[in-house]
């Protein structure tokens, strides 16, 4: 049986398309080509993910520990001692033996554990079959879930730069989002950027995202969005805003196209 993806209704399915992709290692520096403009308007789904845990819960513990350390933290939620738990238990061990001691913490989670109903209500667990197998980001945003099988690979696939990280965290806070694609010809990406740059200055929870052709932690942005690896022809930049793709503008880049572009988009606003 092969892995089944976790949805969540404020993850991913904000875009028309799948992000959950074949990723490459990656490290763990923070990444100077990601700015942020002002701070995130919360919708309910994203209260619920920022709602703090009951400092009971194993998961609120590790969470405490994976922000300072920069590490992932994988949770295994169970409910009973069955075959398909087994299974996930034996796989959950081999990615701890591998990646425990440098890249994530781990931690198993008992649902029918009264001290546990906070992390199972947070995260929707009480509302898929079981087990489930959660990868956080060090600050508790869930990066990929799995219900009833999963792959030591798929968990290491799991764990994402810190760019991809900030695309996520961005697009699910329905932030309005600049990922900028240069082309052969430095001259127009740079002028791109300032155009891009200027525009982004004047608008509240922006954040504008330079893809590095040359960064293997860059490839999964260059999947998501359909691009061939290297550097295209021209300068690209694909925006984002309130969890809708408005497109992408390719060539030369003013504030009169993207504003276009963002008119244009049903589902966007220029905020």
């Amino acid at each position: 049986m092969k892995h089944t993806t976790f949805k969540r209704a404020y993850y991913l399915a904000v875009i028309a398309f799948g992000l959950l992709i074949a990723l490459t290692s990656c490290g763990r520096k923070a990444d100077e080509n990601v700015s942020v403009t002002g701070n995130p308007t919360n919708t309910v789904e994203e209260n619920i993910l920022k709602a703090p845990l009951d400092d009971t819960s194993s998961v609120a513990e590790m969470l405490k520990s994976s922000s300072g350390k920069k590490k992932f933290l994988v949770v295994l939620f169970f409910e009973k001692d069955d075959e398909p738990t087994g299974k996930m238990k034996s796989v959950y061990k081999e990615a701890e033996n591998k990646y425990g001691k440098e890249t994530a913490h781990f931690v198993t989670v008992n649902v029918n554990d009264e001290k546990e109903l906070p992390v199972v209500r947070k995260y929707e667990i009480d509302k898929v079959n079981k087990p489930v197998l959660l990868v956080l980001s060090p600050e508790g945003t869930v990066i990929n879930g799995f219900v009833e099988d999963v792959s030591v690979s798929a968990i290491k696939e799991s764990f994402l730069s810190e760019k991809v990280l900030s695309f996520l965290k961005s697009a699910q806070e329905r932030r309005l989002i600049f990922v900028c694609f240069p082309g052969q010809d430095s001259a127009q990406f740079e002028k791109a950027m300032k155009e891009v740059d200027g525009y982004a200055s004047k608008k509240e929870n922006s954040v504008v995202i330079r893809v590095d052709p040359e960064d293997k932690n860059d490839m999964p942005l260059f999947s998501m969005f359909k691009m061939a690896p290297g550097k295209a022809p021209q300068t690209a930049v694909t925006i984002l805003n309130q969890g809708a793709l408005a497109g992408t503008l390719k060539g030369t880049v003013d504030s009169a196209k993207i504003d276009a572009l963002l008119s244009s988009c049903s589902n966007c606003s220029s905020g």
